[in-house]
């Protein structure tokens, strides 16, 4: 009876033993495959966030260099007349030479290439050029991605504030607009304050001839924030931001930040040499007088994730016109473990002053 009892008792352990290694063999499986379903899951999330990124950013920026330019039909911008108060406004005149820069309308656009944190221009190889942006575009504290092209887009607003004095949108007294003055011919840059000039009789004619542009330049650049950090749940930030007037009183607005995630900037411009409307050159090292015969431009974008993956290496090299970047040679420590895309596409310069418009 008891041997009988023994073996059965023998027969049941080893069954609950094999039942144990079963269902602890069942649930390593169900871990690792959650694990493995939620790893898959971020990488997804990474990725079409890292499209997200791309495709705003190069969405936005090709609207922008397409518009370059563009004066309002003014074909002569070098007969715009800056601080002129034709239109009854203060002076525009503060004392900051970044401001004074984004009013250079006789540039519609302008380039520096591959700056460094400080906004110095440099070449393929990474010496000085000599040119830089305005110091005071920027705060002490800003640091500038370096190795990202920085591009300024001097344009007015897609569609008229007052045609022939009549106001199509509401005219703000502190904001920047390009008045053309059809009868004659006239064009200047000067603030909103326009009702003197809209009330007094004996300028009433001017102004049912005076048409008003919102001029709203932009300095578009990429930013850094908590430069090469990577430790604790603290990481670097890249912004692709801009930089415009104020529309609240003279001078410049605060910086804006458009969207995280935007790595670097290049641009490389066709340039037409002999006025028949074809590329003859490509450049991304423009000067100002090149720029003037620029025709297209290629823009690439690099975007990358907003985290990091410790189970990712990152060891491609990314080719941004003649510099190649490769995150794994950075000396940030953490560069390599950030998921990262390239989008490009091809841009008409139509309003600069090649195409002859």
């Amino acid at each position: 009876m008891t041997s009988k009892l023994g073996k059965s008792l023998g027969l049941t352990l080893v069954e609950l033993m094999v039942s144990l290694a079963i269902g602890s063999a069942l649930m390593l499986a169900g871990a690792t495959l959650f694990l493995n379903s939620r790893q898959s899951y971020m990488q997804d999330e990474q990725a079409a966030y890292v499209q997200e990124v791309g495709r705003y950013s190069l969405r936005f920026l090709s609207r922008e260099l397409g518009l370059a330019g563009f004066l309002g039909g003014v074909q002569q911008p070098e007969l715009i007349e800056v601080e002129q108060t034709l239109l009854g406004g203060a002076e525009l005149t503060p004392s900051s030479n970044c401001y004074h820069f984004l009013l250079n309308v006789e540039e519609g656009l302008s380039h520096f290439n591959n700056v460094t944190e400080q906004g110095l221009e440099t070449d393929s190889n990474g010496s000085a050029t000599g040119r830089s942006l305005p110091i005071d575009c920027f705060s002490d504290s800003e640091t500038l991605m370096q190795g990202s092209d920085v591009v300024i887009v001097r344009r007015v607003k897609d569609s008229r504030t007052v045609i022939q004095g009549l106001e199509q949108a509401s005219v703000n007294p502190s904001a920047t607009y390009l008045s053309i003055v059809r009868y004659n011919e006239m064009f200047a840059l000067n603030n909103g304050g326009t009702s003197s000039l809209a009330n007094e009789e004996a300028k009433s004619d001017t102004w049912a001839e005076t048409d008003l542009w919102e001029y709203m330049p932009q300095l578009l650049y990429v930013r850094v924030r908590n430069s090469e950090q990577c430790a604790g749940d603290t990481y670097e930030t890249v912004e692709l931001c801009r930089l415009r007037l104020n529309q609240s009183g003279s001078g410049l607005a605060p910086t804006q930040c458009l969207v995280e995630g935007v790595e670097r900037i290049n641009v490389v411009y066709g340039l037409d040499t002999d006025d028949d409307l074809f590329v003859d050159m490509f450049t991304e090292q423009p000067t100002p007088a090149e720029l003037e015969n620029a025709i297209s431009a290629r823009l690439t974008i690099l975007a990358r994730s907003d985290q990091t993956d410790a189970r990712y290496m990152d060891d491609k090299g990314y080719e941004l016109g003649s510099v190649t970047f490769t995150p794994s040679a950075d000396d940030n420590t953490c560069n390599d473990r950030i998921r990262r895309s390239m989008f490009g596409t091809t841009i008409l310069l139509r309003n600069m002053d090649a195409v002859g418009l």
